[in-house]
């Protein structure tokens, strides 16, 4: 994790900047629910909730999107047999 005011490299789950001493408390939050957004669509993917894995990817995405949101978006539209989008969401993630 990068620290916000001095840019310096932090363990994930550090909760002060090893170099600047800021409070990282709230960007370990925000990381932790995106990861747990994350998780959420991944689950709702597995068993066929293309809709429901759509709506987390884009609450994922609202936090921090990523080449990983990208990735599991696309796999969504496949499943849920929207090619074009799947391409397109797929074409977007090898890009960022």
């Amino acid at each position: 994790m990068t620290c916000p005011v001095c840019r310096a490299s932090n363990d994930a789950s550090a909760t002060t900047c090893r170099r600047c001493k800021a409070d990282l408390a709230l960007v370990v939050a925000v990381e932790a629910r995106r990861v747990g957004l994350l998780a959420v669509a991944k689950s709702a993917l597995a068993t066929g909730d293309c809709d429901a894995a759509l709506r987390h990817l884009a609450s994922a995405e609202a936090v921090r999107g990523g080449a990983d949101v990208e990735r599991l978006k696309a796999a969504a539209y496949l499943a849920n047999r929207d090619f074009p989008a799947a391409w397109r969401t797929y074409q977007r993630g090898q890009a960022s």
